[in-house]
């Protein structure tokens, strides 16, 4: 037996004997179950082994009649060596440990699928004019294929796969991770699985904000395990709002007052003791990268993080200060956008982003956005599945805002009022209780989204 060939033919042969000399059901069910016939190095035992594993799908008997039956039908005796190889195999000494030859089987055909995978990852290498994240991204997906088994890549399957494990969670109104946020988990019934969330919003209006807490809340009191890209802020910056949102104070306050001549260190201390144990308490279940700036940079790290010990959410922010390939904004836009889903589906975990309106909002008289105030957002429209955009009166005309005439005239408390308008919601409903949006509390102080009604009783 040569290594040089990444094949095992003694030990092919071997098996095959057994499966066609023994009528073990039970035995062709247990190797059929896991052994694809492209595992077979040698091209006639792949096209025998293919005319056992079809005569077992139709119910038919696997046998060494059956099998040359089968073959002759289908114009294949040629491929499988004819009348004479078939017979030999009756001949060849049947293996007596076939789940350890099943392995051995495989661990070649994988050697072979790992050599195919690499040898096209070094042509891609050479290709120079190529992105090199992107080719990165493209090798190591192409190497995890290959060590993929039997059935993991099959995406074609019978409805019956899908209908059973459907029905079980519709039975159970299965809920995604929560948002932290009552009425966005009746809305959206939470994050979910191999989808997309985006939040779209002017600059400083809290789309940070807003993905952060999310994920803070997923890590500290859900307990989830959490992967942070953070485009747009440093660690420094992105810890001191994760401080304010734990312990529900203003950090920049508590730095003054540290900073002051003689400062009074009993105010805030104890909110800063409950933000540093709830941060200590998830320092294991939430990550935080402020390096990456492209989505096959963050895939891969997030993928190795899933294999080490599990993901349950992806959040990135944000889209629009990304680096990827694109002729022009729009283009380079909606294809991290793609990315983004394909990133979801891929890891089947949820996944959280931000991205930015254009000013148009800021042209109208309440400043109010509409879905079609998404800058460069064509793409971002099509492979999000919720899109949520938010507004808060509060940044544009202060704590009261004047309510024009058409519509009653007179002033209007907006102080911490904030919107989530519903931009997108597939498979869900586009309006929250008759309105268009939801209604949210921003705790600046905080830099915190909060339930409105939660607000309203306090």
């Amino acid at each position: 037996m040569s290594t040089n060939t990444l094949h095992a033919p003694e030990i092919e042969r071997a098996l095959l004997s057994r499966l066609l000399n023994d009528a073990d059901e039970e035995l062709q069910s247990e190797v059929m179950e896991v052994l694809d016939s492209l595992d077979f190095g040698d091209e006639k035992h792949a096209t025998i082994y293919t005319a056992a594993t079809d005569l077992r799908r139709e119910g038919s008997p696997v046998e060494f009649e059956t099998v040359m039956h089968h073959l002759n039908r289908e114009g294949a005796l040629k491929l499988a060596g004819g009348v004479p190889y078939l017979a030999g195999l009756l001949d060849a000494t049947p293996t007596l440990n076939p789940v350890y030859h099943v392995g051995i089987v495989q661990g070649y055909s994988l050697r072979r699928k790992l050599k195919a995978a690499l040898l096209k990852g070094v042509t891609l290498t050479e290709a120079v004019e190529r992105d090199l994240e992107e080719v990165s991204h493209e090798v190591e997906r192409l190497v995890m294929l290959a060590g993929e088994r039997k059935g993991e890549s099959d995406s074609l399957r019978e409805i019956g796969t899908y209908l059973a494990a459907f029905v079980d969670s519709m039975e159970k109104s299965e809920m995604g991770l929560t948002w932290g946020l009552s009425d966005l988990d009746e809305l959206t019934r939470g994050l979910r699985r191999q989808r997309l969330y985006t939040i779209m919003a002017r600059p400083s209006l809290g789309k940070s904000a807003m993905v952060q807490g999310v994920a803070l809340n997923a890590a500290i009191h859900e307990g989830k395990r959490v992967a942070f890209f953070s485009v747009e802020n440093g660690e420094e910056e992105w810890m001191e709002a994760a401080f304010a949102w734990a312990g529900g104070f203003d950090m920049h306050t508590f730095r003054m007052i540290l900073a002051s001549a003689r400062p009074d260190l009993a105010q805030g201390a104890v909110e800063f003791a409950k933000a540093l144990e709830a941060l200590k308490d998830a320092r294991s279940r939430l990550f935080l990268d402020t390096q990456s700036r492209t989505v096959a940079q963050m895939i891969r790290r997030a993928r190795r993080l899933k294999r080490q010990g599990g993901l349950d959410l992806i959040v990135t922010d944000h889209m629009h200060e990304m680096d990827g390939p694109g002729e022009n904004e729009e283009r380079k836009v909606a294809k991290i956008a793609r990315d983004h889903k394909a990133m979801a589906k891929e890891l089947d975990v949820p996944v959280l982003s931000a991205a930015q309106l254009n000013r148009k909002c800021e042209d109208r008289a309440d400043k109010r956005p509409v879905p079609s105030d998404g800058r460069s957002s064509g793409g971002i429209e099509e492979a999000s599945d919720t899109i949520g955009l938010l507004y808060r009166p509060e940044f544009y005309f202060g704590q009261e805002m004047t309510i024009p005439k058409e519509q009653g005239g007179g002033k209007k408390n907006v102080e911490g009022y904030a919107e989530w308008i519903i931009g997108k919601n597939r498979g869900g409903p586009r309006q929250h209780h008759g309105r268009d949006h939801l209604k949210l509390f921003f705790r600046a102080q905080a830099v915190r989204f909060e339930s409105y009604a939660g607000w309203r009783n306090q």
